[in-house]
């Protein structure tokens, strides 16, 4: 019996920038972006794809941040482009993930929060959403790397590295913790306190296991 993988989706967005200040040519990202089944642009991510010499499979959103020679080469490569109003309740990195974790079980999102602080914190918000909750969400933003925990949940972290661990949503209940210096047993974590911010992780595998809600286990840097 052969065993299906999982497909895969990488979505890559940039936040507006603040005023009318330029987008730098260069991207933000400080490693390569990872490899996956299906490559999605929300909005201005496409710059940045373009940039890192990648293909696009599909560009999301209203289109307020992509130049039309941008345009013109995603659709040179067989591209779906899905415009969406300018006036709209949901930010392009929103419509991406929908379209993402509707075609793949795993969903790595390649994030900048240098722009605007209020889109920067949306999208970091956004990746815990209980709507994709059936699929695995990781995403790097800028130099730290993020993974949403729910239920049982396999860090993927060295020895060494500090991990904050913040709920998202609502209170988060942590049945357990190994691996880590901190250890937490049938604790409830709360939105708006400090109580998991640098831990350390201290042996592999390091584990949680979520039993109701979801946090942010967040990695400030690559190391």
């Amino acid at each position: 019996m052969i065993e299906q993988r999982t497909p895969t989706a990488l979505v890559v967005t940039l936040c507006p920038p603040v005023g009318d200040a330029q987008r730098p040519e260069a991207s933000p990202e400080t490693r390569p972006l990872p490899e996956a089944d299906l490559v999605i642009a929300a909005d201005g991510g496409l710059g940045m794809l373009r940039r890192a010499g990648r293909r696009v499979d599909a560009v999301v959103g209203d289109m307020d941040s992509v130049d039309e020679d941008s345009l013109a080469w995603a659709l040179s490569q067989g591209a779906s482009i899905l415009r969406h109003p300018v006036r709209k309740d949901f930010t392009d990195l929103e419509l991406a993930m929908d379209y993402a974790c509707s075609r793949a079980g795993a969903v790595h999102v390649a994030a900048s929060v240098s722009g605007r602080l209020d889109h920067a914190v949306a999208n970091l918000l956004i990746l815990a959403s209980p709507r994709w909750a059936a699929a695995a969400v990781t995403a790097t933003v800028d130099g730290a790397r993020v993974e949403v925990a729910r239920g049982p949940h396999r860090l993927e972290a060295e020895p060494g590295e500090t991990v904050s661990l913040l709920a998202v949503g609502g209170r988060c209940r942590v049945a357990d913790t190994s691996g880590l210096e901190y250890r937490l047993r049938d604790e409830w974590l709360d939105p708006a306190s400090a109580r998991g911010v640098s831990n350390v992780v201290t042996a592999q595998p390091a584990t949680l296991n979520v039993t109701w809600g979801a946090l942010l286990a967040i990695f400030p840097g690559l190391g």
